[in-house]
């Protein structure tokens, strides 16, 4: 029997500007092995506002012969800056998720299946989850996906009273 959980996945937008990305997670080939486990791949997409950071909350089914595995997945997002990215407001990287496409075969494959829908993993960073053990039955009420965004984004201004300058 078949069970579901939710993943619960956070973001953060460290730049002024409103943001737009692609995230997707899969999981990964196994070490000397040649297909992927039986999971289902992870895709969803958010915007942010300047500043600001939220969750979103995704419901995931978890077939009975996976349940209480440890499984490493990839994780790859792209994003989209509408008006630009604007000043940058947090300084501390998170996780890399990817590096910058190094050709132009690269890019024009990144583009050509984001116009499919497909997300093009390239160099997808990887993290460790222990898959729960029957966290639900199949027929319980799983919350439909959710996301939350705060509402105050920071500012440099906010931190530094006073020292803000205008550089020109």
């Amino acid at each position: 029997m078949d069970d579901k959980a939710c993943w619960l996945v956070f973001f953060q937008n460290r730049y002024a500007n409103p943001c737009h990305a692609a995230i997707g997670f899969r999981p990964s080939v196994p070490p000397l092995g040649i297909l992927r486990p039986k999971l289902d791949e992870v895709r969803l997409e958010v915007d942010c506002p300047g500043g600001a950071f939220g969750s979103v909350r995704i419901p995931y089914t978890i077939p009975a012969d996976e349940q209480g595995r440890k499984r490493w997945f990839e994780l790859s997002a792209v994003t989209h800056y509408p008006a630009g990215r604007g000043m940058r407001l947090r300084f501390r990287d998170g996780m890399r998720v990817g590096s910058r496409h190094k050709s132009g075969v690269d890019t024009a494959l990144m583009v050509a299946s984001g116009l499919v829908g497909h997300l093009h993993y390239t160099r997808p960073a990887r993290f460790k989850a222990q898959l729960p053990v029957s966290p639900r039955p199949s027929g319980a009420d799983v919350p439909p996906a959710t996301t939350e965004t705060s509402g105050n984004p920071v500012t440099p201004c906010d931190r530094l009273p006073g020292s803000c300058k205008t550089f020109r």
